[in-house]
């Protein structure tokens, strides 16, 4: 198996780029023979870093996705659907249509993206049944990945551990607390907890 990216990064801080880089360094650990090549962001942890134009137009990876006999998954950062169509249907006529794609978030819709990707016969595994179920809807092979949350870093802690934080941090025992992981941007509704009154 190959594995193509642009994702691998020493220090990822996004959810779906963690996921990603995550799902990539397990596969590469428990699959025997994958290999790994980067594009873009070069990474350590490579087996090969090429110089791809944005189209993956290159004789080089052509020739090398010929010697490969298994499997190719191509997991791109987070991008818009047509460049990603655009690359995995160049992709699936590199290796022979032996092509899946790692949608870690779900981009706007591009009727052109959509009908890239469903020529190019490649299937699609993505993180949550929601967009599942858009690429689905638009008749492209899914395959749903149901990712969990490591229970031994992220686990309830005891009223003790809780009091002992509250006093380290200064949060006075009757507020009530509210945790957002992300981004703080508009849209994603922090505004109204911020407003909140005292």
């Amino acid at each position: 198996m190959i594995i193509l990216t642009n994702c691998m990064t020493p220090k990822a801080d996004e959810g779906a780029l963690k996921v990603a880089c995550s799902l990539i360094r397990r596969l590469k650990r428990e699959v025997p023979d994958v290999k790994l090549w980067t594009y873009e962001r070069p990474s350590t942890e490579s087996d090969r870093h090429l110089k791809l134009n944005k189209l993956f137009l290159s004789c080089k990876l052509w020739r090398l996705l010929r010697k490969q006999k298994g499997q190719v998954l191509y997991a791109p950062f987070p991008t818009g659907m047509l460049p990603m169509a655009l690359r995995a249907y160049v992709l699936s006529k590199m290796c022979r249509k032996r092509l899946t794609v790692l949608v870690s978030m779900q981009a706007s819709p591009s009727s052109l993206g959509e009908w890239l990707l469903r020529r190019s016969k490649a299937c699609v595994a993505v993180l949550s049944p929601r967009v599942q179920a858009y690429y689905e809807r638009i008749g492209v092979p899914v395959l749903h990945l149901h990712t969990g949350v490591d229970t031994k870093r992220f686990c309830p802690v005891t009223a003790e551990e809780k009091q002992a934080l509250r006093q380290k941090y200064g949060v006075p025992a009757d507020r009530t607390v509210v945790l957002h992981v992300g981004h703080l941007k508009q849209g994603r509704n922090v505004g109204v907890f911020l407003n909140l009154p005292e």
